[in-house]
C-alpha cells in the first residue's frame, strides 16, 4: 500500500512538472509571437520597412561586419560603443549582409527574452494568466515610444539584461531574504554586468546597486567573509566577459585604442559641453530627464506609479533594504544614462524596464475585485485576443516610424545611389561628415577609411582623416549631406542628388564620383 502511494505521488509530481513545462513553453511562445509582431510594426529593421535609415544602427552594422571580416576594432575602424555590441551586429550581418533582416532577428530574440523575464516578475505577484494580458501592453507602450527611436539601439539590446537583474533582486528579497543569496545568482549578475560593460558602460547603474545591496546584506549580518567572496564572484563574472576582449586587443596591439576610443573619449569628450557652469550641468541633466519622461509618458507614467507603490507600501516587498535597492537602482541607472550634457531621443528606453511595476499595481487592483468571479476559458481567450488587438492598434498609431512602412526601396536615396555605385567594379566609399547613411550596408562595401563616417563626437582626427582620403583620391565615391565642400569638387563630381525625409525634416544627399 505504501509503495502504491509513493508511486502515485511520484507519478503526480512528474505530471505536474510536465504540465509546468508545457505552460512555460506556451508562455515563451507567446512572448516570441508578441515580440515578432510588435517589432515588425515598430522597428525599421523589420521586413515591413524598406530599410532602417538610422545612422546609429547602420554604424553598428558596418563596424560589426568589419570586425568579422578581419578589421581590428578601434584600431582599423572607429566607433565609440562597446565591442560586444559590434560582435552581435557582426553575427546579424552574417545572416543578411545587405539588409537589416539579421538585426531584426536579434531584436526579436532580445525583446522576447525581456518579455519572458517580465512575465517571471509578474508571476511573483499575480496569476500566470495575467501575464497574457500584460505582455502585449508592455510591448505596445515600449516599442511604440519615441525612445525606441528607429529600432536597434544599445539600450534596446540591454533590456533583457537589466530585467534579469531586477527579477533576481526581487525574487531574492521576496522569497529568500534574510538568507544569503546563492553564488550562482551572483555569478549570473556578474556576467550580465560584463555584457553591459562591453555594450555601453554607462548603463551599468542598476548592476552596481545590485551588488552593493547584496554585499550590504552580508555586512549587516556580520558575514564579512561572505561579503568578500560575493564581491569576488561578481567580479569574476565581469572578468569572464572582459578577458577575451583584452586578449584580442593585446594580440592585435590595440589595447590603447580600446581604452582611448571606448573609455576615455566617452567619459571626457563625448556629450560634454566645456563652457557650461556646474549649475548648468546639473540643471541640464535634470531637464533632459524631465524631457525623456514627458516624451515617453506612455511608459514613464507606469514607472512612476510602480516605483511609488513599491517604495511606499510593503505589499510587494516587505524588506526595506530590498525596496530601497530597487528604487536607488533605478535612480543610478538614470544617472548613468543622462551623465552627459547632451541627451538623445533613445536614451530613456532602458528605463522602460521598470514600467512592469506600474502595470502589476494596476492589474492587481483590478484582479482583487475579480477574484470572487472566476473567468471562463472562452472569455479569457477572447479577452487576451482583444487586449492584444487593442495594443497593436495603439502601437500602430503611436509609433513614429510607421510613415516608412509601404515605401518602395527603389524610391529611397540609398537604393538610387546603389544603382550608380554598383556600376563600378569593387567600389570604395566614404560617408563624409555625417552618420552612416546605410550605403555601406546596401552595397555590402567594407570601409577603407578608419573614420568611415562622421560621428557625434568631437575628434579633430575624424575630419582630418576623411579630408586626406578625399584629397588623395583614395576612394571611388563620396557621400555628403545638404552641401558639398568646395575642396571635394577638385577631385570628384556630383553624379546624383536626392532629397529624403528623416526625423522631421528633409535633407539633400549628394553622391560624388572620383574624376578620372
Amino acid at each position: 500500500m505504501n509503495h502504491a502511494v509513493l508511486f502515485s505521488d511520484k507519478q503526480n509530481n512528474l505530471l505536474t512538472v510536465e504540465k509546468n513545462k508545457s505552460r512555460n513553453f506556451v508562455l515563451f511562445f507567446f512572448c516570441v509571437l508578441i515580440s515578432t509582431v510588435f517589432l515588425a510594426i515598430c522597428s525599421k529593421s523589420s521586413f515591413l520597412y524598406p530599410f532602417n535609415d538610422w545612422g546609429d544602427a547602420n554604424c553598428f552594422l558596418t563596424v560589426g561586419k568589419s570586425l568579422l571580416r578581419g578589421k581590428v576594432l578601434y584600431r582599423d575602424i572607429f566607433d565609440q560603443k562597446g565591442p560586444l555590441l559590434y560582435l552581435i551586429h557582426g553575427f546579424a550581418g552574417a545572416i543578411s549582409n545587405n539588409s537589416f533582416l539579421g538585426v531584426y532577428i536579434v531584436e526579436v530574440i532580445c525583446f522576447s527574452c525581456f518579455l519572458w523575464v517580465s512575465a517571471k516578475i509578474i508571476r511573483l505577484y499575480l496569476p500566470v494568466k495575467s501575464a497574457y494580458f500584460m505582455l502585449p501592453i508592455i510591448a505596445a507602450i515600449i516599442l511604440s515610444s519615441p525612445a525606441l527611436c528607429h529600432g536597434d539601439s544599445a539600450e534596446e539590446l540591454c533590456l533583457p539584461s537589466v530585467a534579469v537583474s531586477i527579477y533576481s533582486l526581487l525574487r531574492y528579497y521576496k522569497l529568500e531574504y534574510p538568507a544569503v543569496i546563492s553564488y550562482k545568482q551572483v555569478l549570473l549578475n556578474g556576467v550580465i554586468a560584463g555584457c553591459i560593460l562591453l555594450i555601453k558602460f554607462n548603463l551599468l547603474g542598476f548592476q552596481l546597486v545590485w551588488i552593493l545591496s547584496i554585499v550590504l546584506v552580508c555586512l549587516i549580518q556580520k558575514k564579512l567573509g561572505r561579503a568578500v567572496k560575493t564581491t569576488l564572484v561578481f567580479l569574476s563574472g565581469i572578468i569572464a566577459l572582459l578577458l577575451p576582449w583584452l586578449i584580442y586587443f593585446f594580440l592585435n596591439h590595440a589595447l590603447g585604442d580600446f581604452y582611448m576610443s571606448y573609455f576615455y573619449d566617452n567619459i571626457f569628450v563625448y556629450s560634454k559641453i566645456s563652457e557650461l557652469t556646474i549649475f548648468d550641468h546639473l540643471f541640464g541633466r535634470l531637464f533632459n530627464i524631465m524631457i525623456a519622461f514627458l516624451e515617453n509618458f506612455q511608459f514613464s507614467l507606469f514607472i512612476i506609479i510602480g516605483l511609488a507603490a513599491l517604495l511606499i507600501t510593503q505589499k510587494y516587498l516587505k524588506s526595506l533594504i530590498g525596496r530601497l535597492s530597487l528604487f536607488i537602482g533605478c535612480l543610478a541607472l538614470m544617472a548613468g544614462i543622462f551623465a552627459g550634457d547632451i541627451a538623445y531621443q533613445y536614451y530613456g528606453l532602458l528605463l522602460s524596464v521598470f514600467s512592469v511595476f506600474g502595470l502589476i499595481f494596476i492589474v492587481d487592483l483590478i484582479y482583487s475585485k475579480l477574484r470572487s468571479h472566476p473567468i471562463k476559458s472562452a472569455v479569457w481567450y477572447l479577452s487576451v485576443i482583444a487586449v492584444t488587438g487593442l495594443s497593436l492598434v495603439f502601437a500602430w498609431f503611436s509609433s513614429p516610424n510607421i510613415y516608412l512602412i509601404g515605401e518602395r526601396r527603389e524610391d529611397m536615396a540609398q537604393y538610387k545611389f546603389k544603382a550608380i555605385i554598383m556600376q563600378t567594379d569593387h567600389p570604395t566609399l566614404l560617408n563624409y561628415g555625417f552618420l552612416d547613411f546605410g550605403e555601406y550596408t546596401i552595397c555590402n562595401i567594407d570601409p577603407t577609411c578608419k573614420y568611415f563616417c562622421g560621428l557625434n563626437i568631437r575628434l579633430p582626427e575624424i575630419q582630418a582623416s576623411q579630408d586626406a582620403f578625399i584629397n588623395e583620391k583614395k576612394i571611388d565615391y563620396v557621400l555628403t549631406r545638404n552641401s558639398v565642400p568646395p575642396f571635394i569638387l577638385k577631385n570628384y563630381s556630383v553624379v546624383s542628388k536626392q532629397d529624403q525625409y528623416f526625423e522631421g525634416k528633409t535633407d539633400t544627399y549628394y553622391l560624388l564620383k572620383r574624376l578620372p
